[in-house]
């Protein structure tokens, strides 16, 4: 689980125990990710290390990621370098989208163009001069990088992963980089949808084989033979984005706003089976207390009483 964390009172809430004081600890492996979201409108910098302290005391052993826009005013929200000397941090993501673009473009800087080959490439140079100064900021090696895209149905996240990859690859070799797809909307949509998009990622990540024709006279019927094709990254450093309330609005047109842990919760197990396995919970500490109580992901995540509780 790579958890949202928006406000230094949502530490508390993942922090706290069970029970009547309605804590999330009991459900927390040391493998979940907290995801420090230093966009939210209004934070700042003092707030983000608020959190990041508190995170720390508390889930020593959890990574924290800081989720950065694409602008460039230090301490404000939206600063693609945000938290970037944290040592409490492992990874900075940038969240690939057109408001963080335009959010932080300069006169200099170009429109949002939503064609892949110009995106990925733009993608490439952001990541690589933020690789860099992490690389300066906390020598010698910095901090991982990684992206959150959006969702277009011509964009290929398999070679953006690799692309990613590759970016850390300059600074430290085999260190490969964390991405988070916005498929928030196809859950949204419904678990059907989320399925689809989940199989058609994970085929980004690795294609399926791939047929070669034999040699052979050329009037009789041609054979073939199946070729596997080398993965473009790891899956295991892939998440999809599940967006959800626990006082969900059905005539909300947002994700966070529309989606109930119950459809949340269906799009996660339907995932699962398409064989995905890191899920970008974007929600409150609340709702997220309401997903794991829903019996699809309580067996997942069982509380200290076992599954029977559930």
């Amino acid at each position: 689980m790579m958890l949202r964390v928006n406000k230094p009172d949502n530490v508390q809430t993942y922090a706290g125990p069970g029970g009547a004081h309605g804590g999330l600890r009991a459900r927390i492996r040391s493998r979940d990710i907290f995801v420090v979201n230093t966009r939210y409108a209004g934070s700042k910098r003092s707030e983000w290390e608020k959190i990041v302290t508190g995170l720390h005391e508390s889930f020593p052993c959890n990574r924290i990621v800081s989720l950065n826009g694409l602008g460039g005013r230090p301490g404000r929200p939206g600063d693609s370098a945000a938290l970037i000397d944290r040592p409490e941090v492992s990874t900075l993501m940038l969240d690939w989208e057109l408001y963080d673009w335009n959010k932080g473009r300069r006169r200099s800087t170009p429109a949002w163009d939503s064609r892949f080959g110009v995106a990925r490439a733009r993608a490439a140079k952001r990541l690589a001069a933020l690789a860099k100064r992490s690389s300066i900021s906390t020598p010698p090696d910095g901090r991982r990088v990684g992206l959150v895209p959006a969702t277009y149905a011509d964009w290929d996240y398999g070679l953006i992963a690799k692309t990613a990859d590759r970016r850390n690859h300059q600074v430290r070799g085999r260190r490969r980089a964390f991405q988070a797809v916005q498929t928030q909307g196809f859950c949204q949509a419904g678990a059907d949808s989320f399925d689809s998009v989940s199989a058609g990622l994970l085929d980004q990540y690795t294609p399926p084989p791939r047929r070669k024709r034999l040699p052979g006279p050329k009037k009789k019927k041609p054979r073939y033979r199946k070729v596997n094709v080398k993965p473009r990254a790891s899956e295991r450093n892939l998440a999809l984005e599940v967006s959800f309330s626990n006082t969900p609005d059905p005539g909300s047109s947002l994700p966070v706003a529309s989606v109930s842990p119950g459809l949340a919760s269906k799009c996660v197990r339907r995932a699962l089976r398409r064989g995905g396995g890191g899920f970008l919970f974007w929600a409150h500490p609340d709702s997220v207390r309401a997903l794991v109580k829903t019996r699809r992901v309580c067996v997942l995540r069982p509380p200290p009483a076992g599954r029977r509780a559930c």
